[in-house]
């Protein structure tokens, strides 16, 4: 089996502005800062995500629920998948 490839760059920054479509740019730094400590990254926010990264953080936005779950199925399934 191949694994898939990312279809284009997911970086933390493409996260961000995802979240901030839904709430506040102080939420959505909140809500992406904890993903990134459950996924047991420390990104910089123009870093490009390597495939195995940007699905262990999507992952970890899916389990938080709310807008977070919203995002992270949302870019899973646009660029992992």
């Amino acid at each position: 089996m191949m694994q898939s490839e990312v279809k284009s760059a997911v970086t933390a920054n493409l996260i961000l502005s995802r979240l901030q479509q839904r709430v506040s740019k102080a939420n959505a730094k909140l809500l992406f800062d904890a993903a990134k400590v459950q996924a047991g990254f420390q990104l910089e926010d123009t870093v490009e995500l390597e495939a195995e990264q940007a699905k262990t953080l999507c992952l970890a936005m899916i389990k938080q629920g709310g807008p977070s779950f919203q995002v992270g199925q949302s870019i899973y399934k646009e660029y992992l998948m």
